[in-house]
């Protein structure tokens, strides 16, 4: 489809198209890309089922209760807000089985919402669609792991070193250390008797 400068087009318009599903067992049920689901949500929001929402405005005072707040905290307590939402998709993308530290993983989903503004639209709109923002972390989550690898087994990881270490005769070198004699005390002659019977 040719686009005209002049025609209003939609994301689901203008996104590359999907990569080709692999082959999946028997039964098993393939989860959907991240980009599937972001085009998902898209047309949601293009229909109109799911309106995206603009952050919160911050107000000059609230009355809360007794106490007013000003506008500098109210910004405060959204951006704590905000941190531990993002703290929570953090932990749930961990959950789901990534790898990597929670700093990279905070990394990788700065970078999605960058990349892909439909992402970045269901995390501002994950108070009026939890659903839709479930949906689009469970598909970001499946993405970043395949990029990080799984969380590695400290237990794995030392089995594993210990058996390189068996394998390569580690132990039968201290071994050798522990037969050769004590060189500083003795003479030039007790020195070359040993070095004839070592051949």
């Amino acid at each position: 489809m040719a686009l005209s400068p002049d025609q209003p087009t939609t994301v689901a318009e203008t996104a590359p198209p999907a990569a080709q599903p692999t082959a999946q067992p028997e039964g098993a049920q393939a989860e959907p890309s991240l980009d599937d689901v972001l085009a998902d949500l898209s047309a949601e929001y293009d229909r109109g089922t799911s309106e995206p929402s603009e952050p919160e405005k911050p107000v000059e005072a609230a009355d809360t209760g007794n106490k007013f707040v000003t506008r500098a905290e109210f910004e405060a307590l959204q951006a704590n807000q905000m941190d531990a939402d993002i703290d929570k998709a953090v932990a749930a993308v961990k959950e789901a089985g990534a790898g990597g530290s929670d700093r990279a993983i905070r990394a990788m989903l700065y970078q999605l919402a960058d990349e892909k503004r439909t992402f970045k639209q269901a995390f501002v709109n994950r108070g009026n669609n939890p659903q839709g923002w479930d949906r689009a972390l469970k598909a970001a989550a499946g993405e970043i792991g395949r990029e990080l690898g799984a969380p590695v087994d400290a237990q794995v990881t030392a089995d594993t070193e210990a058996l390189a270490a068996a394998v390569r005769g580690s132990n039968s070198a201290t071994a050798a250390e522990d037969d050769a004699p004590a060189f500083a005390p003795m003479s030039d002659g007790e020195f070359q008797d040993w070095k004839q019977k070592q051949g």
